[in-house]
């Protein structure tokens, strides 16, 4: 006996596939608050867990076409002469040895699984310690009697060259490392050193280089101590105590905010170099402002016009509770056209941070709220 065929018509199969794509859609775009697979309210997202090796692995394979760009786009136009890519290289080599074991293997396995060669991801890791005004930014920050809601905020502004493509790459890397702790770096592929980032204490920094042209080969790179410190510190005064006796290759401000002993919300900058290493507290307002300058030699700087006037300008005297919209105006105003991609509030008591990265300036773009929590647990 003949089995009979289903009857389906065409409009009954075109419904079907439209419904099907429906749902697709209707998953990727709303589901979990809003964001799909892969995204957190239109930002990439890729989270990575296990040993140093695991880890290494898993952002080679899951982000092999993006490091490829990276390497071949954007790195090669910051050294697009041979021979000075070769000094480049010997550079980053001479750095390798002050870069911790665990992360040798990380970047060791990127490049193996993105297809790349080693070289290049150490460069790549490396080269903002070496080179000049490829990155700088900027970033201030206010005490809770200073802020609307009575958190402490700490405002940053990335401020790199992008050579026409890293803009298009910002990346939230969600790290889940064996025996250290969950962290966030808002970053970009090939990168594992941390520009900017917060961990699950809700403890968050941020790397401005200064201007000028020193750095010492003979110590470790400025993004890798960051991202040592987000993996091992508990609160300020851990961090305080941690970096005191630190020197790092390049010549940096880094704003830290976080607990304090007596669990309030604490702001420092730790003024870093191959041979300095001084901590700086807010003034009696609450305030501490960060740019490229050393805030102990702003007034005998030859660059003062610069950004850290104009935002001190802007919160000086102060007259009214400032909130999260107020913060992104005051860090719109010392925008580089050409060179801010990242805009950062973090509000470290909460575990969040508002990130801005659709324009250029990305002041000008939208604050999606990132919550740390969240991402832990969905992520």
């Amino acid at each position: 006996m003949p089995i009979p065929k289903p009857n389906l018509n065409l409009k009954t199969i075109i419904i079907f596939i439209i419904i099907v794509i429906g749902f697709y859609f209707l998953w990727f775009y709303v589901y979990d608050d809003g964001n799909g697979p892969g995204l957190y309210h239109g930002i990439p997202v890729t989270t990575v867990k296990g040993d140093s090796y695991d880890m290494g692995v898993s952002l080679g394979n899951n982000l092999r076409p993006y490091i490829k760009s990276i390497i071949k786009d954007y790195l090669y136009k910051i050294f697009p002469d041979p021979k000075d890519r070769d000094k480049a290289y010997e550079k980053a080599k001479a750095l390798e040895k002050y870069i911790p074991s665990d992360y040798r293997i990380e970047m060791d396995a990127i490049s193996q699984n993105a297809k790349v060669t080693y070289e290049d991801i150490l460069l790549l890791n490396t080269f903002i310690d070496f080179t000049k005004d490829e990155l700088l930014s900027c970033s201030f920050s206010i005490g809770k009697g200073m802020s609307n809601e009575g958190y402490v905020y700490v405002g940053h502004n990335t401020e790199i060259k992008h050579h026409d493509i890293l803009q298009e790459y910002t990346r939230l890397v969600v790290y889940k490392p064996s025996g250290k702790k969950k962290f966030v770096s808002i970053t970009f592929p090939g990168f594992i050193g941390v520009l900017s980032g917060m961990n699950e204490d809700g403890l968050c920094l941020n790397i401005q280089k200064i201007k000028n042209d020193n750095y010492n080969l003979k110590n470790v790179p400025s993004s890798i101590l960051t991202r040592m410190i987000l993996e091992r510190q508990v609160d300020v005064p851990f961090v305080s105590n941690y970096v005191s006796d630190k020197y790092v290759a390049a010549s940096i401000n880094l704003a830290i905010a976080g607990k304090s002993d007596n669990d309030q919300y604490e702001l420092i900058v730790a003024e870093l170099s191959g041979n300095k290493a001084k901590i700086l507290h807010p003034d009696k307002e609450g305030r501490l402002i960060t740019t490229n300058i050393y805030n102990s030699e702003v007034d005998a700087s030859p660059f003062n016009d610069n950004d850290y006037l104009k935002i001190f300008n802007r919160i000086n005297p102060f007259t009214s509770p400032i909130n999260i919209e107020k913060m992104q105006k005051i860090l719109d105003s010392v925008a580089k056209d050409d060179m801010t991609i990242q805009t950062i509030i973090f509000v470290p008591e909460l575990k969040k941070f508002y990130l801005a990265c659709d324009k250029i300036p990305s002041t000008k773009g939208n604050m999606n709220l990132i919550d740390l929590d969240y991402i832990f647990k969905n992520y």
